[in-house]
């Protein structure tokens, strides 16, 4: 056995690429990889488009081959903080459960090649933004980063999520299990939504993709208007999404729900899908339509699909609103890491982390209007910060 393992580790090489190109040319196997472990927000499709619509300054991407078989693919892309280099998860501004992809059982061994390949070039601080709760990558990389300290991981920020787990029942035998209320808010939003002439459209006709993602970002960004606008869909996200969109489409990895009545789209929900599992990203609504149970109609048709195309688990994403807690069948979340690395500004980096942990600290357990103060003094000492030093350390 030892050696079979010391002649498959002989095999084993790692390549850190920063040609968008030669990434291109991974897509099949990459996405592989992302079914094999069901990881939607991995697909190599999302996580370039995110790349070639961002600001980061360099794809820095290490790729694990056993022989001619991809068995890794660690996507962290530079992002410069004044004089920081940080590496960062691709997508992972837009998307929580971004995460590094390596074969099941060869996790260790592709985070031990990656972090090695990735250490011989300068970085200075490593965030894994929006990791699930229960992934082993932020302590694998820690662990395995050369020279590194693996006591100084720090867990920024954490978002409770909720998923729906199907496990191979059909819609109905699925609705069976939730309880009264979820049950009857369910059927009665189908019926509501069937009496007004709604009908639910899955697009899975190209020709019609270009309009579809037109009425997406209309109702998405006329829903967050009144509240100054959408967090998450500025211009730099609508060219991903655009980018991205055609070659989901075409490998079954894009989930674009319209709901639509009188021949116009009134409510739209952007997922995405891997494997045996789908994710929830964005929805739209029309506001015209705010008393109707959108939501609710919506999430129905996508559940009794989700069934039928063998769909095991829906995560529903961030957030804990009332519906997401009536029909979730299990409670998740996604977590924020960073980690100081090794290096000629290690200590720059270890105490960019330790302010933000200050500010934690000190805000923590505050009434609201005293955590708004404190707030804004770390926000003055930021902009001077900015201005001296280049960089914000809050």
């Amino acid at each position: 056995m030892r050696a079979t393992e010391r002649r498959a580790r002989t095999r084993t090489t790692v390549e850190v690429v920063e040609d968008p190109e030669t990434l291109d040319a991974l897509a099949h196997r990459w996405d592989a990889l992302a079914g094999a472990t069901d990881r939607p927000a991995c697909s190599s499709r999302w996580m370039l488009a995110a790349a070639r619509a961002s600001r980061l300054a360099a794809l820095r991407t290490a790729v694990v081959r056993d022989g001619d078989e991809l068995i890794g693919v660690v996507p962290f892309a530079v992002e410069r903080r004044g004089p920081l280099s940080c590496l960062r998860l691709l997508g992972a501004d837009v998307t929580t459960g971004a995460e590094p992809l390596a074969l099941p059982g060869r996790e260790r061994e592709v985070a031990e090649q990656a972090c090695a390949a990735l250490a011989a070039r300068r970085a200075d601080l490593l965030m894994l933004d929006g990791i699930p709760d229960g992934s082993p990558w932020p302590r694998l990389i820690a662990q395995a980063w050369p020279r590194g300290n693996a006591e100084r991981l720090w867990r920024r920020d954490r978002h409770a999520a909720t998923s729906i787990e199907l496990n191979g029942a059909d819609y109905e035998t699925w609705l069976g299990t939730k309880g009264a209320k979820a049950r009857h808010q369910l059927r009665r939003a189908e019926r509501r939504l069937s009496a007004r002439g709604v009908e639910a459209l899955r697009t899975t006709d190209p020709e019609r993709l270009t309009a579809d993602l037109d009425g997406f970002v209309d109702l998405h960004r006329r829903h967050w208007r009144a509240r100054g606008g959408s967090p998450v869909l500025d211009d730099e996200v609508e060219r991903m999404l655009r980018d991205a969109a055609p070659a989901l489409l075409a490998a079954d990895q894009l989930d674009l729900w319209t709901l639509v009545a009188d021949g116009r789209p009134v409510f739209a929900s952007v997922g995405l899908r891997a494997g045996e599992e789908a994710m929830l990203w964005l929805n739209g609504a029309d506001p015209a339509w705010r008393r109707e149970p959108l939501t609710l109609g919506c999430l129905a048709a996508i559940v009794r699909d989700a069934s039928e195309r063998g769909v095991r688990r829906i995560a529903l994403g961030p957030g804990e609103q009332e519906y997401k807690r009536r029909v979730a069948d299990c409670a998740d979340g996604a977590s924020w890491w960073w980690l100081p690395l090794p290096g000629p500004r290690a200590a720059l980096a270890v105490a960019y982390v330790a302010a933000h942990r200050a500010r934690r600290r000190a805000a923590r357990g505050l009434p609201g209007r005293q955590r708004e103060r404190l707030q804004r003094l770390f926000g003055a000492f930021a902009v001077v910060g900015d201005r001296l030093a280049g960089t914000s350390f809050l």
